[in-house]
């Protein structure tokens, strides 16, 4: 799980002016687009709780989670994307979580 050390003012590519967002310590950057994954259980970055199906109540099935891809590519600072599936109605829904 990254840690935030501190902020920094950064200039992305394209951009013509600077942002600012929480950069992880440079041992969690090394992880950052490598924790794809489809089944098992979720790696929530913070504690989740799985979704009820809106349509009929069930709980939903843990599908996949996608990472940030890089700095460019960051959901939410580094952030994940949990997908989850009702296997009784068909009904798909994602939650994103950030540091």
């Amino acid at each position: 799980m990254a840690r935030i050390l501190k902020e920094e003012k950064l200039l992305r590519p394209g951009e013509e002016k600077n942002i600012y967002f929480p950069l992880a310590a440079p041992d969690d950057r090394k992880i950052l687009g490598k924790r794809n994954k489809i089944g098992g259980k979720p790696d929530w970055l913070h504690p989740g709780k799985t979704p009820l199906c809106p349509h009929c109540g069930k709980e939903m099935t843990f599908y996949a989670q996608l990472d940030s891809v890089n700095d460019e590519n960051a959901v939410e600072d580094g952030g994940m994307i949990y997908v989850f599936y009702c296997f009784s109605c068909g009904e798909v829904h994602a939650l994103a979580q950030s540091y």
